[in-house]
């Protein structure tokens, strides 16, 4: 099979190859959006479906990886691939990288892509379309489009632009980069209702970098507080100028950020009686609209976490029960019920949602397997067990947000519950040292 690249969309070759193998039957609705194939609105989180015009959450890269790695996990598994593939093209994004070194990795046949002179189209590089692949979690082709802009004196000067190109800069992995645009909009000497609204949001957003985007050397929670109190005090004035509909949302959002430093100086009672309190507030605005909803149900999971971290096991689990009747389609919230149940020795009705999302095909084929191991593991019966963990490993992909070691020592506690000690050493080569579980993972050698 051939394929050529010949657009400079981040995912255009991910999106060409889905439909050559004719593969969309066998994609979510979430993977169909972010390549920009037709999708079922009903069936997406109120994360993945929310507006652009309101966007509360922004995609880190880790996102799209995980997408990414998903989709290839489901060709490959699929049986529509089934011949090896070269790929004609100019150049390639990082995206389209890692969807080929997966190719190559998870399938017998070879994916191979050749450089030739191709003329490429361009995506149109219009605000409306930067937002587009910012809001579908597409950063790289965003930031494409986002520096072109900011090359146009239209634009490069306008609060709000520049606050959205930050993020950009921060969700690819660059967030030094997009401290100095923030600070251009917090210094603005502009002082009307939008340039105020972007004000108020790069405060929050260059806390939000202080405490856990940075890296460990230049992170600040005492700084990220200024931030968000300078924020707040704004937004309690009633003659600071800011859009009275939002002002409000915007006050909970602020304090929402404010548990966040609470939450890291280990004060989990401080941070629930604030949480709760926000719940309060902004309750009667998540019927109105669908951004404060989705803030509503960010601000129950962050109540959830807390009680978690708190040790309040009924308290946590009424809630993230909760959550998940308000966010049904989104599976990181059942994952982490699943989580929660599998840690309080309730493995059958763990189980029971496992072989629900299944059914459903919403599932994340990585975290699948791990707690279907974790089942197994808990009702000692290994070899099921280290079935299941060998698959999550296998899909494991260090490109997302997830420790290595995890999947290993899942992996190697059954290798080692059933004597498989030669796999066990090949593995031991791959132990991340000094990093999380190296030390328990160590310990499985002692035999």
């Amino acid at each position: 099979m051939q394929i050529t690249k010949d657009n400079n969309n981040s995912t255009y070759l991910i999106t060409e190859f889905v439909k050559a193998t004719s593969s969309k039957n066998v994609l979510s609705d979430t993977e169909l959006k972010f390549i920009g194939l037709p999708y079922l609105e009903e069936n997406l989180s109120l994360t993945a479906a929310q507006d652009k015009s309101h966007q509360l959450r922004f995609f880190h890269n880790e996102y799209a990886f995980s997408l990414i790695n998903s989709i290839v996990i489901k060709l490959v598994n699929s049986g529509n691939v089934y011949e090896d593939t070269k790929i004609f093209g100019s150049g390639i994004s990082p995206y389209e990288i890692f969807f080929l070194e997966r190719l190559n990795q998870l399938s017998q046949y070879s994916f191979t892509f050749v450089v030739k002179s191709i003329v490429e189209k361009e995506v149109e590089y219009s605000y409306d379309n930067f937002r587009y692949f910012q809001e579908i979690g597409n950063n790289f082709t965003a930031k494409i489009i986002g520096e072109k802009l900011f090359l146009s004196s239209q634009i490069s000067s306008d609060t709000n632009f520049l606050k959205f190109l930050s993020f950009a800069y921060s969700e690819t992995g660059t967030p030094l980069a997009a401290e100095p645009l923030l600070r251009r909009v917090i210094n603005s000497e502009e002082n009307d209702e939008l340039t105020n609204e972007a004000r108020i949001s790069a405060m929050y957003r260059m806390s939000m970098l202080l405490l856990r985007e940075y890296p460990k050397q230049f992170q600040d929670k005492n700084e990220a507080k200024i931030f968000l109190d300078n924020a707040y005090n704004k937004l309690i004035d009633p003659n600071y100028i800011f859009p009275e509909e939002i002002r409000l949302f915007a006050r909970v959002f602020n304090r929402n950020g404010l548990a966040l430093v609470l939450f890291q100086n280990n004060q989990y009672v401080e941070a629930i009686e604030l949480i709760k309190s926000l719940i309060k507030e902004i309750k009667p605005l998540s019927d109105a609209n669908s951004f404060a909803k989705l803030h509503f149900v960010v601000l129950n999971y962050n109540l959830f976490q807390l009680y978690n971290a708190n040790n309040e096991k009924k308290e946590a689990e009424e809630t993230i029960k909760y959550v998940i009747e308000l966010d049904p389609n989104d599976i990181d919230y059942k994952y982490d019920y699943i989580l929660l149940l599998l840690a309080n020795n309730k493995a059958e009705e763990a189980k029971d949602i496992l072989e629900q999302m299944y059914r459903n095909g919403i599932y994340d084929l990585i975290f699948h397997n791990t707690y279907l191991g974790y089942y197994y593991i808990q009702k000692m019966d290994f070899q099921t067990a280290e079935d299941y963990c060998e698959k999550a490993y296998t899909y494991f992909t260090s490109r997302t947000n997830q420790n290595k070691n995890q999947f290993l020592y899942n992996y190697i506690f059954c290798l080692k519950n059933n004597n498989r000690y030669e796999i066990m050493n090949n593995l031991k080569k791959e132990i991340l040292t000094n990093e999380y579980l190296a030390e328990e993972i160590m310990e499985l050698y002692d035999i």
